[in-house]
């Protein structure tokens, strides 16, 4: 069996559908053959499915070393693909174990096809080579997702990958990927225009949501302030936030399941990095955008999410590597 581990989100849904498409196209595999999860990092995806000589591939998600040993007892067939920064730290221990890249400026869909569909020096180049290559060769859509999930704000992709996101944001699956991927771009465009209705209404609910639901807390980080603001909400991103992404140092929206809360931060000031103060909660993610979650209720997240709140923050190397 051939299973594919991804992260529930736009560039997790991509990268896993490129793993299937080369596996079916390229290694004669039967779909029935494929296990695919898409899962987020509030629970560690189940292993018990997996035997000795099956090939796992992991994309846009990073095992815990608990669960990553645990897997690789099972088998050692493992080819990972991933591109964030809180990953980082485990890839001393598994390069010698796993196969695969991970680097950060490139999207696990980048990644993954370039793993599977270009020459193999090309994951040694540095990313604006990859990032040309990908232009030459990639169809439209897998840049379209690189830009909009490595936050690559100068890309020519850019305002066309928050149209996509935007439109498939609610919709997202396998199947959703396959019609965008073996269409034609007159199918992409459709999309985009489509998006582009979706973004002018979506814009205006998030800026009411924002104005009468939002508030500001404090972060602290070796006794720095830094200034954010709150808001609780469930399909957000950093473009809900409208121009307060600007005048805020982080930008934060929680969504409350009743027994479980999945925190999302959001900034693109250089001095802040959200992988850093996510994994002190036990998340993680990317310097821009990261998250974790926490239990409800517990006395931690009462005190967390309350207006004009205080999260303190002791990082070691956050002053070394964020230039403050």
């Amino acid at each position: 069996m051939y299973h594919i581990i991804s992260h529930d989100d736009l560039d997790g849904y991509a990268s896993a559908w490129i793993v299937k498409n080369f596996l079916i196209d390229n290694e004669d595999v039967q779909e029935d053959q494929i296990i695919i999860t898409n899962t987020g990092y509030n629970q560690d995806p189940n292993l018990k499915k997996i035997k000795h000589l099956d090939e796992v591939y992991i994309t846009d998600y990073s095992l815990k070393p608990k669960v990553m040993n645990e897997l690789l007892q099972i088998t050692q067939n493992v080819i990972w693909l991933d591109h964030h920064k809180s990953a980082l730290e485990y890839i001393p221990e598994y390069s010698l174990k796993v196969k695969g890249k991970q680097i950060i400026g490139m999207s696990a869909t980048a990644l993954t096809y370039l793993w599977f569909y270009a020459p193999k020096e090309i994951l040694d180049k540095s990313v604006s080579e990859m990032e040309n290559y990908l232009n030459k060769n990639a169809r439209r859509w897998i840049n379209l997702v690189d830009a909009w999930d490595c936050w690559k704000l100068e890309s020519k992709y850019r305002k066309q990958a928050e149209l996509l996101n935007i439109y498939l944001s609610e919709q997202l699956s396998l199947e959703m990927i396959e019609k965008l991927a073996i269409n034609d771009e007159e199918y992409l465009d459709d999309l985009l225009l489509k998006g582009s209705i979706y973004e002018e209404y979506k814009r205006l609910c998030d800026k009411n949501h924002i104005k009468y639901s939002s508030y500001e807390i404090n972060i602290l980080v070796n006794n720095k302030k830094y200034k954010a603001l709150m808001v609780n909400g469930g399909s957000f991103s950093s473009l809900a936030f409208g121009d307060n992404i600007d005048k805020y140092d982080i930008c934060i929206c929680y969504l409350n399941s009743g027994d479980n809360i999945k925190v999302s931060l959001y900034s693109n000031k250089d001095y802040i990095d959200c992988s850093k103060l996510c994994k002190s909660f036990g998340g993680g993610g990317h310097k821009s955008a990261a998250g974790f979650n926490t239990p409800f209720p517990s006395e931690e997240s009462l005190n967390l999410f309350k207006k004009d709140a205080t999260w303190l923050f002791n990082i070691k190397d956050w002053e070394e590597e964020n230039g403050n």
